[in-house]
């Protein structure tokens, strides 16, 4: 059985940089950028704590927008030459990367990335799909996704998990944090 991972790129990296641009402040140090295949990899294990894990394939998905074409706070960080066709082991598995170009000729973020998700549940061949996406800025046609659909193998990944009762939300920052390396006694101390 195989994962899927959607992602909303502009959305993670201005989490991720708010994360960065905070955290520097708190800990009095020089945050760095977020290691790409460790937040996925923790991300996987975070949303999948409710079912066992099988040691397997995540197909990940890296919508952004035509502009950018580099996944800003992330290393790796260019989507053509350093993200797109790429594969990283981890211990959850395999992970296969797709950079996805947005533009008003393949058509918005939003579109392409409902599609993707609504082909997903169509198909029913994951054991997981996570998605982190901006449920404020398309949340309506997500929600309406998900009500026509059955699954309940679906996470959304978002900064404020009381966004919505009618989806599985879990927190973004934990894996962001990790990513990032910043550790828990550092968090401890702060607090």
């Amino acid at each position: 059985m195989t994962n899927a991972f959607i992602i909303d790129c502009e959305y993670v990296s201005g989490i991720c940089e708010k994360f960065r641009t905070d955290f520097s402040t708190f800990l009095k140090r020089t945050i760095p950028e977020a290691d790409l295949a460790r937040w996925i990899e923790c991300a996987l294990l975070d949303c999948s704590k409710a079912t066992p894990l099988e040691k397997d394939q995540t197909q990940v998905y890296l919508f952004h927008e035509k502009a950018n074409s580099r996944f800003m706070h992330f290393v790796p960080t260019d989507y053509n030459s350093q993200i797109d066709g790429k594969a990283f082991k981890g211990a959850a598995g395999e992970f296969l990367l797709a950079a996805c170009t947005c533009d008003e000729t393949l058509g918005s973020k939003e579109t392409l990335l409902c599609e993707t998700l609504q082909n997903l549940l169509k198909h029913n061949e994951q054991q997981h799909i996570i998605v982190a996406a901006d449920l404020n800025a398309y949340g309506k046609r997500i929600k309406s996704l998900m009500a026509d659909s059955e699954s309940d193998k679906v996470v959304f990944l978002s900064i404020n998990p009381s966004e919505s009762k009618a989806l599985r939300i879990e927190q973004i920052g934990f894996s962001l944090l990790a990513a990032l390396s910043i550790n828990s006694q550092e968090l401890e101390q702060l607090g």
